[in-house]
């Protein structure tokens, strides 16, 4: 529970005669020490009297490494990280690429404790890196695997910045080759990518699962209903929609808005990493499971239903 979660709760100072039964203002009592108890963690000062809001809630206080982000974005203070910046911003795209690769390896940043102890030094300079390579390894290489696998590994990192602070420290791609929104991008492609299932293809290896693990047979119990009674089909060589041939044919198709295609949307879905890790998660979660759902359509002329994502967290909270 969040501590804005309890500012809807009946007051204790209405326990008492025509107030709350003795029951209940206990739960109160209860629900009170575990909030101050959370808030003292998070470093927020209980003020008699005062309501708290949304913005007491921990998870939008700022982070232990949130100075050196406002302070250094640039990472000058590092004798490698300052340098390193300079260096990736004046390359060409395939050369950042290398140069990833390089301090990957001479940093040691395949080591998940060096990655965390880098991340409180230079987290802007660690996330650039992650996703050069996971971008490569997507839209290169062509391994939705492991673009995935580097993406994940990225995802925490940026999760724990606002997506504003993410483009002021990036200075929106000035400062860093880098932003909120070419994230968010990165993240839509890899979960379309993931839909897998059926037989699969000859130019690419098969994908069992996709991004939640969901295969086939999953699949199969899902779409065994159908409204009018007739029986589960299998996808033809046609397609239909997102699904592959050989795969069970979904009972309906969602078209998806693209926010890259509607700039309007940006705004509503910037931060998804940061977005999911708070109360409004699921708007972020029900987005990423129609984008890796076999029954995600891009023609939206042949689709049942809608789906416009907004995450509502990072649209009334800011860095």
């Amino acid at each position: 529970s969040s501590v804005a979660g309890f500012a809807t709760m009946p007051s204790i100072a209405s326990c008492g005669i025509g107030g709350p039964s003795v029951r209940r203002c206990s739960l109160l009592k209860v629900a009170a020490a575990g909030a101050a108890a959370v808030a003292a963690r998070a470093g927020v000062v209980d003020v008699p009297g005062k309501r708290l809001t949304l913005q007491d809630d921990p998870v939008f206080q700022p982070k232990k490494y949130q100075k050196n982000v406002e302070e250094d974005p640039e990472c000058n203070r590092d004798d490698r990280w300052g340098p390193f910046r300079r260096e990736l911003i004046a390359a060409e795209y395939d050369r950042r690429i290398d140069l990833a690769y390089e301090k990957t390896m001479e940093w040691g940043l395949e080591n998940a404790t060096l990655v965390d102890e880098q991340a409180k030094v230079c987290i802007m300079g660690l996330i650039s890196l992650q996703y050069l390579f996971a971008r490569f390894l997507l839209l290169e290489v062509g391994s939705v695997e492991a673009a995935a696998h580097s993406f994940r590994l990225m995802d925490s990192q940026t999760g724990a910045l606002h997506p504003d602070l993410f483009d002021k420290a990036s200075g929106h791609g000035e400062i860093w080759p880098i932003t909120s929104a070419e994230v968010d991008s990165l993240r839509r492609k890899i979960l379309k990518a993931s839909v897998g299932g059926g037989s699969g293809g000859a130019d690419r290896r098969r994908r069992i699962k996709n991004a939640f693990g969901l295969h086939d047979e999953d699949w199969r119990s899902v779409w065994s209903w159908h409204p009018d009674g007739s029986q589960l089909q299998i996808v033809n060589s046609g397609g239909f929609g997102a699904a592959t041939p050989g795969a069970p044919k979904p009972s309906f198709r969602v078209y998806v808005y693209e926010p890259d295609e509607h700039q309007a949307l940006q705004q509503l879905t910037k931060g998804a990493a940061f977005c999911k890790h708070n109360q409004w998660g699921m708007e972020v979660a029900l987005h990423d499971w129609f984008l890796a759902c076999p029954c995600r359509t891009d023609n939206p002329d042949e689709a049942d239903f809608f789906f416009v994502p907004h995450y509502t967290a990072c649209l009334i909270n800011h860095a």
